[in-house]
Formats: structure tokens, sequence, C-alpha cells
């Protein structure tokens, strides 16, 4: 896993299921605390394999619930028509449980319109 950050966003890109793991994540989730205290932060990631563990949707709702509406965004960049489906599926949980953090699946070819999503999400929660 890497990932990097940049004023209110944090891209992270997952090479294996190995790197969604929640055991693999706090260097991660301390980069996007540390950005949450300047700014609303969004996240994309971009995953390269072709589905997600059940442990990380679980580990994820518990951020979520923790930073909202601070952590406004999450984006998921995915060839895997089952990753996708995994994003839509949190989203609708997060919006079930009145947590406030925009998700939204992309294509790789939509990659650009997926940082400009964020920027939109981040720009909205900001003037808010």
């Amino acid at each position: 896993m890497g990932f990097r950050r940049t004023a209110g966003h944090v891209e992270v890109e997952y090479l294996s299921a190995e790197d969604m793991d929640p055991a693999a994540q706090p260097q991660l989730l301390d980069a996007i605390v540390r950005e949450l205290e300047r700014s609303p932060v969004s996240v994309l990631f971009v995953v390269n394999t072709l589905d997600v563990p059940r442990s990380v949707p679980e580990f994820w709702f518990g951020v979520t619930r923790q930073y909202a509406p601070r952590l406004c965004a999450m984006a998921i960049v995915s060839e895997s028509l089952a990753v996708r489906a995994s994003a839509s599926a949190f989203s609708v949980t997060n919006r079930v449980r009145r947590v406030k953090t925009a998700v939204r699946s992309f294509l790789p070819a939509d990659l650009e319109l997926a940082r400009a999503w964020c920027a939109q999400t981040r720009a909205a929660v900001a003037t808010s």
C-alpha cells in the first residue's frame, strides 16, 4: 500500500487484499487524522484487487462514524465490479446510519473525475 497526502486530500493505492487489511491502516489513518485537524478531508482509494475482504468496510464504518462530516468524501476507483458494488453498499449503509461521508465509485478511466468530485465535495463542506 502506498498513499500520498495533499491539503485536505489523501490518495491511497491498494495493490492487494492484504494492503486493505485493517491492521495495515495505522499510518494511513494517522495521516487522515492529521489532515482533519486542518480542514475537511477526502480520501481517494485506487483498488487494484478484485474484491474487498469483509473486515475492510467494517473498519471504515468505524472511521467514518468517528470522523464524519469532516471526513467528507471517499472515492473508490476500481476496474472490479465487486469492489464498486461494495463501495455502493458502503455508501447506502452510511446514509442509513446517518453518517455524512459521501461515497462514490469510479472506473480507472475516470480517475480525474474522481479527484474533481473529491475537491468539489471538500469545498462544499468547507463552505457550509
